[in-house]
């Protein structure tokens, strides 16, 4: 997250908006897709996480970084990791703004990501069928206006 006081005359008449789109769940033997950056112009950009690792059998499966601390605001705060786990998908990363989802249980889904935040991880018992992650929630740009 970044957060950002703008003077009006800096902004000029128009600046462009980005809304990172949340990282697409992992299926069965692939990992977790990253998340994508919102951005107001140039002046401020809140990045998105990485997507988790996929774990086989037994092997623990990592959750995503969190996003990187935001760029060029007055308050920049990093994104939560995601938790890690051995057949129960860990819980994606808690943002600033929304809670993550939860992780799969044996083979079951994770379920998805509120603003901002991670995906559940997927369930996963080795030979059997598995579950598939959580998508990640989009990003967010807020703006208020004063005078």
């Amino acid at each position: 997250a970044a957060i950002e006081l703008i003077e009006v005359a800096t902004i000029g008449a128009s600046k462009s908006v980005t809304i990172g789109a949340g990282g697409a769940g992992g299926v069965q033997a692939a990992n977790g897709g990253n998340g994508g950056s919102s951005s107001f112009g140039s002046l401020v950009t809140a990045n998105g996480g990485s997507g988790g690792d996929y774990g086989t059998g037994n092997a623990n499966a990592e959750g995503g970084a969190g996003g990187a601390v935001g760029t060029s605001g007055d308050v920049n705060i990093a994104g939560q990791g995601g938790g890690h786990a051995n057949y129960d998908g860990g819980s994606g990363g808690t943002s600033y703004l929304g809670g993550a989802g939860i992780g799969g249980y044996y083979t079951t889904n994770g379920t998805d990501g509120t603003t901002g935040s991670g995906g559940g991880g997927a369930g996963d018992h080795g030979t059997t069928a598995n579950g598939t992650g959580g998508d990640g929630g989009d990003g967010v740009v807020i703006i208020r206006e004063y005078y």
